[in-house]
């Protein structure tokens, strides 16, 4: 009997080994997939700590990930700030930290104003990590750098701007030569002709 109780255990200590190895080559191509990214990719535990971030995030902030004393202060830490403003961008609706709170969400109007003084506008995908349970064990943000798209949105904007003016421009050069022509027409002495035609053929006006 002891005999079998070792090998059965024997045999599930393998089970569970093999297991192991799985999971951690599972993580390992994971790893690698995430790092291959072109998006900014943070990974933190359901305390708000890092627990993962790629290289592209590294790049995009301008800064090595680092821990954060409490998840609030990640706007400050690592200066995210509401774009167009010098407002630190509102943790209500910072996507990384909905998802600490189980929501999933996303903006496209933060920026990083980075160590070496630029400013990037950015759009950021954040969304809950649940175990099998339902409960939340991590949360994971996606970031991308959306400079070209800002640049091409303000010179649509621009563009619009430019034909909006010239519309109303062309609007209000209609209406004052109207008005001219209206006062020219009546400054005119009014002259009436009524055509004739007698007897002998002859055709005028009088």
């Amino acid at each position: 009997l002891l005999e079998v109780i070792l090998a059965h255990a024997d045999s599930i200590e393998n089970q569970l080994y093999e297991a192991r190895l799985q999971l951690q080559e599972s993580e390992r191509k994971l790893t690698q997939i995430i790092s291959a990214m072109p998006v900014g990719v943070v990974v933190v535990d359901a305390n708000g700590s890092p627990y993962y971030h790629n290289n592209k995030a590294n790049q995009l902030l301008g800064k090595e990930v680092m821990p954060v004393a409490t998840p609030e202060q990640l706007n400050e830490n690592y200066q995210l700030y509401l774009a167009d403003t010098e407002q630190l961008y509102p943790t209500a609706t910072h996507p990384l930290l909905r998802a600490l709170q189980g929501e999933t969400s996303s903006v496209n109007d933060m920026e990083i104003h980075r160590p070496d003084q630029t400013i990037l506008p950015i759009e950021v995908w954040g969304s809950p990590i649940f175990d099998e349970q339902g409960h939340l064990t991590y949360a994971i943000a996606a970031f991308q750098d959306i400079t070209v798209r800002k640049q091409a949105e303000r010179e649509l904007q621009k563009q619009h701007a430019i034909e909006q003016a010239l519309l109303e421009s062309q609007q209000r050069l209609a209406e004052s030569l109207e008005i001219k022509f209206r006062d020219l027409v009546a400054n005119v002495p009014g002259v009436i002709y009524q055509a004739y035609t007698r007897p002998n053929g002859e055709i005028g006006f009088y």
